[in-house]
Formats: C-alpha cells, structure tokens, sequence
C-alpha cells in the first residue's frame, strides 16, 4: 500500500508504549517476518554447507552481509564456478533496491543515536522497511526491536540450515532461491498499475526463460535482474511520496 501521508520526525509529545516496552513491541510487531524468515534462512544454511561453507562462515555471512537475496545468488554463483568479483558485483546488483528503500526509511533512523542508526541501516531489510513505514509514529526502541528480531531469526534459522545442512535431501531446499525472488518481485509489483501487472510478469517469464539455452546461471542473472529492476522501481515511488524525507 503507497505511503500517502508525510513521516513526523518525532513522536507525539507524551506517546506512550505498552505490553513490555517498545523494544518487546517491536519485536512482537514483527514476529510474522521473523517467522517467515526461519525457512528461508535454514535453505540457505544448508545450501551453504554442501557448498563446502563451515558452519561458522555460513552465520557469519548471514550476520554481517544479511541480505538473504544477495547471500543465495552469490552462493549459487559460487557454486556455478563464477570468478569471485563477478560474484561481489553481481551482489551489489541485487542490493541497490536498498538505496531508495534508505531514503524512504531515512527520517525514522535519524531519530537514533550514531551508533544505533548504523545498525537500523544494517538490519534494514524489504520487511523491516515495510514494518517500519507501517508504524512511522513509533519511537525508536519500538523499531528496534523490530530489527533485532528479524535479525535473530535470520541468523538462527541459517545456523540450524547449516548444522542439519548434511541430512537434508538437496530436493528439500531447490525451491529457496527461486521462491526468495519470487516473493520480491510479487511485492514490487505493487508499484506497476493497470495492465503493466499482467505484462511485466509475462515478459519478465520470458526473459528468465529465453535465457535458459544459456545455462544455469545465465537464467539465475536474468531472474536478479528482472527482480531488482522491480524492486528498485517500487522503492523509488515509495521514496517520492514520501517526499524523501
């Protein structure tokens, strides 16, 4: 749904939070995303382990990196032989749709401290910036705890990935990365209107498809390409009714 209205910078005077602090709120708040995390997190941990990754590096790298989309292209193009700064470029490609996205969530994370900003931008991911535009009133605390719970399920969810990754059918996790730009590219489609929704899809298939006689990962860039294209399209709309503010 478009953001219509113009983001305070502050709170209301006097707002008050209940049901354990607006830190547990904003982690309650985001229960469903962190939830919804968990299986997508474990695929990649499991993936990640019969890549040859140490379970250690697996979690580390959903830590430090967390950007599930980026995480599961750089991995399969790992895995398809690609040369490491093709690899590196490849996932700064599927991030840019974080640039619009931080302008849009811009005016909420300047309410934090230096060093609390920097980590709402790290953990700033598609779902914590529509959670954190849905609640725009909220106090800082509230956001979070948002953050750190989608966070914590991410990171845990690829621990366990990685721990069980060698007992897990390959079959079982074929569907994450497909399904991970499936999901982005059906939320960004929120930002094509009229009959744009029917044809974009239908050319974006196409695409994806023609590319197939190319081999696997020629079909793997064509899907990040189409997806972030869409992402970066409806993020931008979000940051100018939002006025960029």
């Amino acid at each position: 749904m478009p953001v219509e209205r113009t983001i305070p910078l502050r709170p209301a005077r006097g707002t008050r939070v209940s049901g354990g602090g607006p830190f547990l709120q904003g982690a309650a708040h985001a229960l469903g995303a962190a939830v919804g995390y968990l299986p997508v997190a474990a695929a990649f941990g499991a993936i990640a382990t019969r890549a040859g990754l140490p379970l250690w590096l697996s979690v580390l790298m959903s830590g430090w990196v967390y950007a599930g989309a980026a995480q599961m292209a750089g991995l399969q193009a790992l895995a398809f032989g690609q040369h490491p700064l093709l690899v590196a470029a490849g996932m700064l490609v599927v991030n840019l749709r974080h640039i619009p996205m931080s302008l849009a969530a811009g005016p909420l994370l300047r309410r934090a401290r230096p060093v609390g900003r920097l980590a709402l931008a790290h953990t700033l991911t598609d779902e914590s910036f529509a959670l954190d535009l849905g609640r725009p009133d909220r106090p800082t605390g509230f956001r979070y705890g948002v953050h750190a719970a989608c966070w914590t399920a991410w990171v845990g969810g690829t621990a366990v990935g990685a721990a069980l990754g060698p007992v897990v059918p390959q079959d079982a996790t074929a569907f994450a990365l497909p399904a991970l730009f499936v999901a982005l590219a059906v939320d960004a489609l929120r930002g094509v209107d009229g009959w744009g929704r029917v044809w974009v899809p239908v050319a974006g298939v196409a695409v994806v498809l023609g590319c197939r006689p190319a081999g696997s990962f020629a079909e793997l860039a064509a899907m990040v390409v189409m997806t972030v294209l869409l992402a970066v399209a409806d993020r931008l709309r979000v940051s100018v009714r939002t006025g960029g503010r």
